[in-house]
């Protein structure tokens, strides 16, 4: 026998972004929600796609993560994470052959310049240098990048204001269970 489930009352809870203000037209069969964004545009989501967290926003949240992504202090945090090009000299990404010196170079680029970082004998070689300068240059860019998407997490879907996500991110206990987490919700 098939039960009928109790009508649940969303109005006033806040999913994100998104505050329910009433009941709207059911979507294919679905109950549905009127909502307000915190940005004043207001939308009609499933009740399923709320309880959820599926939509957190109107879509500003995404066009904001994505802009907010883009670039960190000026830099392109997408360029960082590029693959070697594919007629590249070498296996490597910024290590190239060069003919005439018949040596290996090495570059790496920040911020739309290019840093030479000189020759070598071998790829390996300069393969080497090339991954310690990624560290060095590359890395602390990539942390926030990655701190951001945590905080980002933590004041849309969670809820909390940002000044406790940035002290529950100094945190390294629980910075590794925030990162738990996030490698769970990714994986499911």
């Amino acid at each position: 026998m098939w039960e009928i489930s109790a009508f649940i009352d969303l109005t006033g809870q806040r999913f994100g972004r998104l505050i329910v203000i009433e009941r709207a037209e059911n979507i294919k069969g679905k109950a549905a929600w009127k909502c307000k964004c915190d940005c004043d545009k207001t939308l009609v989501v499933s009740s399923n796609n709320l309880r959820k967290g599926n939509t957190l926003s109107c879509g500003c949240l995404q066009k904001e993560t994505i802009k907010a992504q883009s670039r960190i202090e000026g830099v392109r945090v997408s360029n960082l994470k590029k693959r070697k090009c594919e007629n590249a000299s070498s296996k490597y990404k910024g290590v190239y052959f060069h003919k005439t010196q018949g040596k290996w170079l090495a570059d790496i680029g920040l911020n739309g310049k290019s840093i030479y970082l000189g020759r070598y004998n071998s790829e390996e070689e300069a393969h080497e240098v090339r991954v310690i300068a990624e560290k060095i240059l590359h890395r602390p860019f990539l942390l926030m990048e990655a701190d951001l998407k945590k905080k980002k997490i933590l004041t849309d879907r969670i809820g909390i204001s940002e000044e406790e996500a940035e002290q529950l991110l100094e945190n390294e206990w629980l910075q590794n269970q925030i990162q738990k987490a996030l490698e769970y919700i990714e994986a499911s």
